[in-house]
């Protein structure tokens, strides 16, 4: 499943090469952090957000064509792999957050806006318990 987020870039990690635990083969991996902090509607206090997204392969190259401080949408998925802790024997998790694509935030399309039935709502009985 993809995810979608929106965020000015803070941070462009360089493209590096790395080789595969057996040594046969070679891959680019590439970093960029987001700035989606965003702002309590009450009292205007920032909620720091900065996640941190990792590309890999061809896709790498795709993040030459942006630089910091630009609002961009990133889709990306997310995979985690269960595995057990070699010195303390404990099942662990170890979560990625793999970066798909990437456009600035002024080139995509809103979506369509979606058309919602009404539906009558239900009224109370005469003890005021809702019938569900």
């Amino acid at each position: 499943m993809l995810y979608q987020i929106t965020g000015k870039i803070d941070t462009l990690g360089p493209t590096l090469t790395v080789t595969s635990k057996d040594g046969t083969r070679t891959f680019n991996r590439r970093s960029l952090v987001l700035d989606c902090t965003r702002f309590d509607p009450n009292t205007g206090e920032p909620w720091p957000n900065f996640p941190q997204f990792e590309f890999s392969g061809q896709r790498c190259f795709d993040l030459d064509l942006f630089k910091v401080g630009q609002r961009v949408v990133v889709d990306f998925a997310l995979s985690g792999v269960k595995y057990q802790d070699k010195q303390t024997n404990e099942p662990r998790n170890f979560t990625s957050v793999r970066g798909v694509k990437i456009q600035l935030a002024s080139s995509v399309q809103p979506a369509a806006p979606v058309e919602v039935a009404s539906q009558a709502v239900p009224e109370a009985n005469e003890d005021g318990e809702m019938p569900f």
